[in-house]
Order: structure tokens, then sequence, then C-alpha cells
């Protein structure tokens, strides 16, 4: 199923060169963005979930949505400034999406109840990563207060580590 992700999303990037190479050229930057930010989104989007306060299933019932923008130009780590954070229900998630003209059928891909999902959008374009997470019983048995103030101030630390373009995990929450 992954391959074939891959080939529809080639197939993709592929026409999107032809028909519109300046989204081609922002979602290929986007991408390359990725590779250095990666790691640091999975970190502050599982930190937003505030799992030892909520249900087991939250992974399957919320995802971290994120609208990005793009900054000055000032070297590729600095690519994008955050506009907003939140976590909100899948059900929202997918509701917006179909308001935006996204079909349920791709927005609508919940893969399962240890998979995080982080949703982002950029000048238009969409983006969503994934990350099954091994080990949920150790953030389902933080401390409740430091997963709380963790979820309350994820975006805003995140914002600053983006600012900086400086993705390092160092848990400076």
């Amino acid at each position: 199923m992954h391959k074939r992700a891959c080939a529809v999303g080639s197939t993709t990037r592929q026409e999107l060169a032809e028909t519109n190479p300046q989204a081609h050229d922002e979602m290929t930057a986007i991408g390359k963005w990725l590779t250095y930010w990666r790691s640091t989104l999975f970190e502050y989007g599982l930190y937003a979930m505030d799992l030892a306060n909520h249900p087991p299933e939250r992974l399957a019932t919320h995802i971290a949505f994120v609208e990005f923008i793009f900054g000055e130009p000032r070297g590729r780590h600095r690519l994008l400034q955050m506009h907003a954070a939140m976590v909100i229900p899948r059900e929202r998630f997918i509701d917006m999406m179909q308001e935006q003209g996204v079909t349920k059928t791709y927005v609508d891909d919940n893969r399962g109840p240890d998979v995080l999902q982080i949703t982002f959008v950029v000048n238009g374009h969409i983006r969503t990563l994934w990350a099954a997470i091994g080990d949920l019983e150790s953030w389902r048995n933080e401390d409740k207060a430091i997963s709380r103030r963790r979820a309350q101030q994820w975006a805003e630390v995140l914002s600053e580590k983006l600012e900086r373009g400086r993705p390092s995990i160092s848990n400076e929450l």
C-alpha cells in the first residue's frame, strides 16, 4: 500500500510540475523542509495530544493540525512560519477539508489507535504525516500535570523553534 501511495504521489508531482511549476516548487521546498523538521513535528504533536489526560483512543479520534505560511527566505530550515496550531477532533478536520473541496477519502485516513497524525496546510497545500508510536504507555502514564502543561505550551514552543531554525529534540517543555 505504501508503494502505491508513493507512486500516486509521484505521478501527482509530475503533473503538478507540468501544470503549475510554482506549486511544484513550493511542494518540493516543503518536502526538503520536512527532512529537517519531521522529528520535531512528531515530538510536539505528541505533547499536544496530552495522552496522560485523555482516553486511550485519543490518537484515533484527534489530529494535530498546523497552518504554516511561507516566511521571508532565511535558509531552508526557516522556510515556514507557524500561523496557527491546534488539536482537533478527526470528524471536525474531515468537515473542514470537505468544505475546501478535499474528498473525504483523502482526509479520512485513520491508521489506528497508536498512530499520531499531523496535518498541515501551507499556501493551500495539504500534507499529512503519520507516525506509529511504539510505547504509548509511557506517554499515558506520564505525570498528568506535566502532560497538561506540555499540551498547553506545545504550539508556542514549536513556533519559537521554527523561528530560531533549530529543531533539536531537547525536551524544552
